[in-house]
C-alpha cells in the first residue's frame, strides 16, 4: 500500500489483476484485446464507430433521425404513429386494409374483377 503519486516512464506491466478504485484517465488510444464489460453506463461524448452486429437486448431508443443507407428487415409488426411517405413504390404481398377512406389523386388500374361489399 502506497499513498504518493507513481509515475512510470514507459511501460507498465502486471502480471495479474490490477484494481483501481477511483478514476482511470487515459491519454490517448485504448486497445482491449478481448471482452470488455461495463456492469453501468457507457457515455460517449462524439461518433461511435462498429464494424460488425450491434445486438442490443431490449429497446432501442433513438433521440434524433434515424438513417439507414441499406435494407430494413422487421420479423414482427411494425406501428407508426404518423404519417407514412414512400418515394417510390410500394409492394404488399398480400392483402391490405385500410380502416377509413382512401384517397387516390390519379389513375385507379385494377388488373381482376372489382367486388363492391356492403351498402354504396
Amino acid at each position: 500500500s502506497m499513498n504518493v503519486i507513481l509515475s512510470v516512464g514507459n511501460n507498465l506491466m502486471v502480471g495479474g489483476d490490477a484494481s483501481l478504485n477511483s478514476k482511470l484517465f487515459v491519454g490517448n488510444n485504448l486497445t482491449v484485446d478481448g471482452d470488455a464489460s461495463l456492469n453501468s453506463k457507457l457515455f460517449v461524448v462524439e461518433d461511435v464507430s462498429m464494424n460488425a452486429i450491434l445486438s442490443v437486448g431490449n429497446n432501442l431508443m433513438v433521440g434524433g433521425d434515424a438513417i439507414l443507407n441499406s435494407k430494413l428487415f422487421v420479423a414482427n409488426d411494425v406501428s407508426i404513429n404518423e404519417r407514412l411517405m414512400v418515394g417510390n413504390d410500394v409492394s404488399f404481398n398480400s392483402d391490405l386494409f385500410v380502416g377509413k377512406d382512401t384517397v387516390l389523386n390519379h389513375k385507379l388500374y385494377v388488373v381482376n374483377d372489382v367486388l363492391p361489399v356492403g351498402n354504396s
